[in-house]
């Protein structure tokens, strides 16, 4: 038996080597499976990729300590989807043509107890062209949720129920609640960013550009530091736009890390999103780090709240706890010692957060 638990004990080991010092990908397709064409008044045109972490689609867990692997698609992320979307909404007589910016798409499982539970969630914008211009007539999210012995081989499958969820929202769209935008999907080039503009921010690509859109048919609805963007039209809440802001303040969606979908205050620190409280989901943020430290199986023990820093451009999360924060400030001596002496509040480690990356008088 002692053995046995030996053994069991050096292939963790060798599982946590392995995910700490070279980074592994769990391989899916959207086309293994024959698909059926839905029974739509559109057929998808074109798809464009506008996510802003491109790497990869989320993490999946393997080996008996369940470790985090991160995932992509086997063939380019515009291919799988592609191919997918338009075999499932196909060119037809009396469709009208669509096409698609696939703003946010990601993968993620956890295990409680002896059952795992799978998530897919997708966002992405609709397009239709109206007098030779391309609008984006509406921004649409879809969450799916599943559980099983093994929910890894579903994935796939999660993944094309929530890219329908997203058109079936769009089908249903009364045409007084299309937004008309012009679409513009040239490169943007990282550039500093200003004060951002009052409206409401697509996708971080809207952000780097500050170019919201309209937001006179919403009104912001607060209840303990969590902020909801609602429709005047339906009162439902608008949960799946990147952003939005007052004209001072940015208010990111943070429905990847929390949870439940609601918007952020966050302020600038540098080129960072300060928030000073965060209700986490803990599975969710653990797939968030790994997406980000390639493999990487550490996590914290932190507690239900608390603040966080996302990178402006990359939006690389991180989390601030006890252990972080001191790692972060190991080069600055003086900056440690004055954390620690602190009441460690989240007016303290913002404090000593926009001392770190103050750049240095002469």
């Amino acid at each position: 038996m002692k053995k046995l638990l030996l053994l069991i004990f050096c292939a963790f080991i060798g599982q946590i080597t392995v995910a700490q010092t070279k980074p592994e990908y769990y391989l899916i397709s959207l086309t293994d499976e024959a698909t059926s064409a839905m029974e739509v008044p559109f057929y998808i045109e074109e798809v464009y990729d506008g996510r802003q972490f491109t790497d990869n689609i989320g993490t999946v867990q393997k080996g008996i300590a369940n470790r985090k692997v991160l995932s992509r698609f086997e063939k380019p992320f515009l291919t799988e989807v592609k191919d997918y979307l338009l075999k499932a909404y196909p060119k037809m007589d009396g469709r009208v043509p669509v096409s698609v910016r696939v703003n946010d798409l990601y993968i993620s499982e956890y295990t409680e107890k002896s059952e795992e539970t799978g998530f897919a969630s997708a966002v992405i914008d609709v397009i239709v062209k109206k007098d030779g211009v391309n609008y984006i007539v509406g921004t649409y999210g879809g969450n799916i949720e599943s559980t099983g012995m093994d929910v890894t081989a579903k994935h796939p499958d999660r993944i094309r129920r929530a890219l329908n969820k997203c058109l079936g929202k769009y089908e249903v769209t009364p045409e007084e609640d299309k937004t008309y935008i012009v679409f513009d999907n040239t490169p943007v080039e990282k550039r500093e960013l200003g004060k951002p503009a009052k409206g409401i921010y697509g996708t971080y690509l809207d952000m780097i550009k500050n170019t919201p859109k309209d937001d006179s048919n919403f009104y912001v609805s607060s209840k303990n530091n969590k902020y909801y963007l609602i429709n005047n039209t339906n009162s439902q809440k608008a949960d799946d736009y990147y952003a939005f802001s007052d004209g001072e303040t940015v208010y990111l969606n943070v429905s990847k890390f929390a949870g439940e979908k609601y918007y952020a205050k966050t302020e600038r620190i540098a080129d960072k999103f300060f928030i000073e409280h965060i209700a986490y989901d803990q599975n969710r943020m653990i797939t968030q780090i790994v997406m980000y430290q390639l493999g990487g199986i550490y996590v914290p023990k932190i507690d239900t709240t608390m603040p966080m820093l996302i990178d402006c451009y990359s939006g690389q999360p991180f989390f601030l706890s006890n252990n972080d924060i001191k790692t972060l400030l190991a080069p600055r001596p003086d900056l440690l010692k004055e954390y620690k002496d602190s009441k460690k509040t989240a007016a303290d480690i913002k404090n000593v957060i926009i001392k770190y990356y103050s750049k240095p008088s002469k």
